[in-house]
């Protein structure tokens, strides 16, 4: 919404430029061509009106792309006024330069105001939502009490001091009656408590000093509004007491603090709603030349044909515009400018003259708010408005005044904000400086006791995480490459080699047994080795079991301890064997159990990554449902305001203001949407689709449904 103002200014600019370049065609020739070089303060100095007037236009021109700075208005308006006593050959022309001269400078006026009454609708809303967020919670409320407890002592010592040294009384009697006034206590403790009618004048005492008749008529626009039922509550002592105890049912100073707040907020209210009525009585009151134009072209087309109307239309925008039609243009232009002019002086300065009486109740506030009035004025005067009944030196005049006042207006915005805004950043953080600075004191006493252990600490915890992911992570990942490879061929079990040779040796003890026994023959002999080698020893056990029925004689003489051996080097044989299988086994999932190995600590690890990126993306999300309360409230208003309009297709003057006051929140809380997927560019094009004022009421309210339906955190 902050190009709002610079977007109209610039649409109702362009339209002045065909009347400004049909009047200079018409009206200049080669050789009275102005000197495009000379600046406006050039041409003031030399005293030639026209020569400012052409200078002036286009350093508005140029000025008007952006948002114009009121210190050259208000040089151009002064340089102007200076020059109107000064008369040159060419005063018949300077009319039409006159006239765009003196509409550049409002539009110029008027989109400054709107933006700044546009602009001061944050803070208003910002304050607003603070004080709502405090109000009817006790906690935050006995917390707010604390926050702004010393300005509250200053304000008392301060106040007793200058009563003190200004009274003529003694000074035990004026301690006596100091404290045990209670009126004065609580007036300076809590100043919104005591404030009747006639003494609430703390912005009317804080006025600069230059401009007192200007700031007079301006003050109407930043009233401190009184409450409308704190009269009864002017009772000194116990009455005071059993007033705000029955009002609240609090004890007295959690009361005052709740009655302070609840009538900021009230006046918070009232004056963001008397800004959006001026800011849609200035929306409406924008000057309309272009579709007037636009619709006189209309009707000269509707008169012919189909056809012949586009061929109408086509040659009226070819040829240079006629003298009737340049002047109807010119009375449009002149008409527009000054119906602004007014609007904007019945805004920022009144028109009844009775904008300096205190408005001490919200009838009164009502009354002042409603602008129908105002708008039938400027409507019944653009009827009336003739070319001669009005100059553009008065219409400067009235112009230079509006410039004049802005200082003063920006001055009375800075004061209304202290007086009702939210506690100064000293008086909301003292109270959590002062938790930090002693809790960080302790935290580095600790630290500074414990430094070595916390040293250590970290080192240990650094040691652990490098050995976890080198013992952990990278050998076991290069294990598997290399597995993977062929390059790690390590020994498994046993080895074939060692197996051969046991079997061997085996086959030759059981051969040798044999042919000292049985007398064998190399036939036979070779049929035994064929046994041995299948695991067939039966020979030799068959001597065995002979042997054991006598084991100490056997042992001793017989063959029982040959026997024994013989099967023991077969168990080996066999346990080679088993363990050769063994092996084959684990040799053919080595890859499997690297894996099964590596698990472990990869998923830890992906686990671990797994929880900082869903942290990294939970706060892009935590941060869009942290702004999509205030989104959904402020639409939520948005359409409640479409659907409690009294007026059928057009919004109030109130309605209005609201309506731009709502959008300038709802896109300053758009700067916080993610830019991620285009989130934010289109969250604000459905914004401008709201701030078009071509759509009716009922396609704005369909956008709202569209964007309830597109956007996840609207839900």
């Amino acid at each position: 919404m902050a190009t709002y103002a610079t977007e109209e200014i610039q649409r109702l600019n362009a339209s002045l430029l065909e009347l400004q370049r049909a009047h200079l065609c018409s009206s200049m020739t080669v050789t009275t061509l102005p000197d495009i070089s000379c600046t406006p303060r050039q041409a003031w100095e030399s005293g030639n009106r026209t020569q400012f007037l052409l200078a002036a236009n286009h350093s508005l021109d140029a000025s008007l792309a952006g948002m114009p700075r009121m210190d050259d208005m208000d040089n151009y308006l002064t340089w102007y006024l200076s020059l109107e006593n000064k008369q040159d050959n060419n005063a018949a022309n300077d009319t039409t330069l006159e006239w765009l001269f003196i509409t550049k400078c409002t539009l110029a006026v008027y989109g400054h105001n709107v933006s700044s009454i546009l602009q001061s609708t944050l803070p208003l809303s910002e304050s607003l939502a603070y004080w709502d967020s405090i109000y009817g919670n006790t906690w935050h409320e006995v917390y707010y009490g604390i926050q702004s407890a010393p300005v509250r002592l200053y304000h008392l010592i301060a106040n007793t001091w200058q009563v003190f040294s200004d009274s003529s009384s003694s000074p035990s009697f004026k301690i006596k009656n100091l404290i045990t006034s209670s009126d004065h206590i609580l007036s300076c403790l809590f100043p919104m408590a005591l404030r009747d009618n006639g003494s609430d004048s703390n912005i009317k005492q804080q006025r600069p000093s230059d401009g007192q008749q200007q700031q007079q008529q301006h003050h109407h626009y930043l009233y401190d509004y009184s409450r409308t039922h704190r009269h009864h509550l002017r009772h000194p002592g116990k009455s005071l007491v059993h007033v705000f105890r029955k009002l609240y049912n609090l004890p007295l100073p959690l009361a005052l603090v709740r009655d302070e707040i609840q009538q900021k907020r009230t006046t918070l209210r009232l004056f963001r709603a008397r800004q959006a009525t001026t800011l849609g009585l200035l929306i409406k009151q924008v000057p309309h030349f272009v579709e007037e134009s636009l619709e006189r072209t209309n009707r000269r087309g509707s008169i012919l044909g189909d056809g012949d109307s586009l061929l109408s239309a086509a040659t009226a925008t070819s040829r240079a515009p006629t003298e009737e039609e340049q002047a109807v243009s010119l009375h449009q232009v002149a008409c527009g400018t000054t119906q602004c002019v007014k609007a904007l002086t019945s805004c920022l300065l009144g028109g009844d003259g009775n904008h300096m009486q205190s408005i001490t109740s919200l009838d009164d506030l009502q009354q002042r708010m409603n602008w129908q009035a105002t708008l039938d004025d400027i409507e019944r005067s653009r009827g009336e408005f003739t070319m001669t009944s009005t100059s553009p030196y008065n219409v400067a005049k009235d112009l230079k005044q509006l410039v004049d006042l802005q200082p003063t207006y920006q001055h009375y915005l800075q004061v209304w904000k202290q007086n009702y805004g939210p506690p100064s950043s000293l008086s909301r953080y003292w109270l959590p400086g002062l938790v930090a600075l002693f809790a960080g004191k302790m935290t580095m006493d600790y630290v500074f006791e414990r430094k070595e252990d916390i040293v250590a600490w970290a080192n240990e915890g650094m040691t652990t995480i490098r050995e976890f992911l080198v013992h952990w992570l990278w050998e076991p990942t290069k294990g598997i490459l290399d597995t993977i490879r062929f390059q790690d061929r390590r020994i498994g079990l046993s080895s074939k080699e060692g197996l051969k040779s046991d079997l061997q040796s085996l086959e030759r003890m059981v051969i040798q047994f044999a042919k000292d026994h049985y007398q064998f023959s190399n036939a036979q002999a070779n049929q035994l080795l064929t046994q041995v080698r299948d695991g067939d020893i039966s020979q030799v056990l068959l001597a065995y079991e002979n042997e054991i029925k006598h084991p100490l004689r056997n042992a001793i003489q017989g063959d029982l301890i040959q026997t024994l051996l013989i099967q023991v080097q077969k168990t080996k044989v066999d346990m080679d064997m088993a363990m050769q299988a063994l092996d084959k086994l684990l040799k053919s999932n080595e890859l499997n159990f690297a894996f099964l190995a590596v698990a472990p600590s990869m998923l830890l690890t992906w686990a671990f990554v797994s929880w900082l990126k869903n942290v990294y993306q939970k706060r892009d999300g935590n941060r869009i449902r942290q702004i999509g309360r205030p989104l959904k409230n402020t639409l939520r208003r948005i359409d409640r305001l479409f659907t409690l309009d009294p007026d059928g297709n057009e919004l109030t003057c109130e309605s209005q203001g609201v309506l731009l006051c709502e959008l300038l929140l709802l896109r300053n809380y758009a700067q916080y949407l993610p830019t991620r997927n285009s989130i934010r560019e289109l969250f604000i094009e459905d914004i401008r689709d709201l701030e078009t004022v071509r759509l009716s009421k009922m396609q704005k309210k369909e956008t709202i449904g569209r964007m309830y339906r597109s956007w996840k955190f609207l839900y």
